[in-house]
């Protein structure tokens, strides 16, 4: 689903009710930031309408306005951002000029949001179950006595592994498309009218996403809510939105129905991001950009190493349950064989590695592999196990066997000069643990870890930082917000390794 874009289902998915009043309407929306190099305007008069059940859709790339439009609707703006211009109404009231104790009532209430970054959304000293439960209390919509029941039917709703014992965990103890659910939870929680849905589906797997994404258009049917989904997946929008807006620099370039805008897009910077976005019956070459086709660059420099069924005429995965082929020439992956039930986190022995085997010469295939991952094992005590410790030493029976939680079963795997490996499987089955431990940021319960011929698993991860094969194996992680330094500008953030 992700990215993929069928015009034939463009809104197929959307609600089909007639419209109806405006239950927010935004007019001349211009918000300004103070930096130090002086004002930046990053929405510059937009207009926007989402009637009641309406699903409205903001596309653009990075930068284009879209979060900051969702965040003065919801009016949680840092010190920094004011609104210079316009207003925004919702369901009769005046957002722009509403008190924060009047807003602080609306929000979860009537309005609510699912954040693009999970972690820091959620309260990371206190356990999920809590943090769902104070938002159902706060507004009334649960008392202490059955509030318990209702945050598992919730979680269970967005289709959480194993609820009852979720309930007590801290988002640290999560992966992150599962804190990603704990945030839709969070926002479904008291059934509001308006939900803004800001890239819903980021770090979700493929299989989730779509069942999330189905749950929060029946929530929308059922419920008569109004849904705003801001996403740069044109395939997310073109199945699940009514209307899209695009947007580009801060400002609206164009506004029609899905499957208008998808069939005959009108913008010169709307036909760019279609061009650019992967589709069944397209090829890589053709998601290149206009000018680099016009000046046959595309012909110049062929994609090195591509498997046969990357390059002309690639096939596409067949559509199943309403769900858009994967073009697999754009490197969409699909659904694994023998996956559990839709949305459930899969068992670590699930976790399946794909090797690029057409990217590896043959004569190198012989050698000695640069990474050699053995019967690799990370081990969690599942929640009340330190009690039960405690209970044993003052004599009652000692904590059994399932108070372990096997977050990695004997994972293996190799990896060769040159080579690619991809880590697939569900949310929560153990890629990022295991890409953590080879990273030697976490120590393993059992296995072994051996990179150019050194044992790595021998080497504490505590006193790995200083080690000198520390900067021969750098990661990329998921979440680019948390792995920055707030303190740092981007110059210094780069140049810290190499001070170092």
């Amino acid at each position: 689903m992700h990215g993929v874009i069928d015009p034939a289902t463009a809104g197929t998915l959307a609600t089909s009710e007639e419209p109806r009043g405006p239950l927010l309407q935004v007019r001349n929306l211009t918000v300004e930031f103070a930096t130090r190099n002086g004002l930046v305007k990053a929405v510059k008069n937009v207009n926007l309408t989402v009637a009641k059940g309406e699903t409205l859709g903001i596309v653009g790339e990075s930068g284009s306005g879209k979060s900051v439009t969702s965040y003065t609707v919801m009016r949680i703006l840092d010190r920094a951002g004011r609104i210079a211009e316009g207003s925004i109404a919702f369901s009769g009231i005046d957002i722009a000029h509403a008190g924060e104790k009047q807003m602080r009532d609306l929000r979860g209430r009537e309005m609510s949001m699912i954040f693009q970054n999970p972690r820091a959304a959620l309260n990371p000293i206190r356990k999920v179950g809590h943090q769902i439960g104070d938002v159902l209390l706060h507004h009334l919509q649960a008392d202490p006595r059955n509030v318990k029941e209702k945050v598992i039917e919730i979680l269970n709703q967005v289709r959480i592994a194993r609820p009852e014992e979720r309930y007590h965990a801290y988002p640290f103890e999560l992966s992150g498309g599962m804190c990603q659910r704990i945030v839709i939870a969070l926002a479904l929680a008291c059934r509001p009218q308006l939900m803004i849905a800001d890239e819903p589906t980021t770090g979700l797997d493929v299989t989730t996403q779509k069942a999330v994404m189905d749950l929060v258009t029946e929530l929308t049917r059922a419920r008569g809510m109004s849904t705003l989904l801001i996403t740069h997946d044109l395939g997310l929008a073109a199945a699940y939105c009514d209307t899209v807006m695009v947007m580009e620099k801060g400002e609206v370039v164009e506004t029609a129905p899905a499957e208008q805008i998808f069939r005959n897009p009108q913008h010169p910077y709307t036909r760019k991001l279609m061009r650019a976005t992967p589709r069944p019956g397209i090829s890589l070459r053709d998601l290149l950009p206009e000018e680099a086709q016009t000046q046959g660059l595309a012909q110049a420099s062929p994609l090195p190493n591509l498997p046969p069924q990357a390059g002309e005429g690639a096939p596409v995965a067949p559509v199943e349950d309403g769900l858009p082929g994967a073009d697999i020439s754009a490197g969409h992956p699909l659904p694994l064989a023998g996956e559990g039930r839709e949305g459930a986190a899969a068992p670590a022995a699930e976790l399946s590695s794909v090797t690029k085997g057409a990217a590896v010469p043959e004569a190198d295939k012989t050698l000695q592999p640069l990474l050699k991952v053995e019967n690799l094992v990370k081990e969690y005590p599942r929640q009340g196990a330190p009690i039960a410790f405690l209970a044993s030493l003052f004599g009652k029976k000692p904590a059994k066997e399932d108070g372990i939680f096997r977050a990695v079963d004997g994972i293996s795997f190799e990896v060769r000069k040159g080579e690619s490996v991809g880590l697939v499987g569900e949310s929560g089955c153990g890629k990022s643990t295991t890409s953590t431990i080879v990273m030697r940021l976490i120590d393993a319960t059992s296995g072994r870890i051996t990179f150019d011929g050194e044992d790595l698993s021998a080497i504490p991860a505590k006193s790995f930082a200083h080690h000198p094969m520390r900067k021969r194996i750098q990661m990329v992680f998921q979440d680019p917000t948390e792995s920055l330094n707030p303190r740092y500008t981007a110059a210094r953030a780069i140049a810290d390794p190499l001070l170092r």
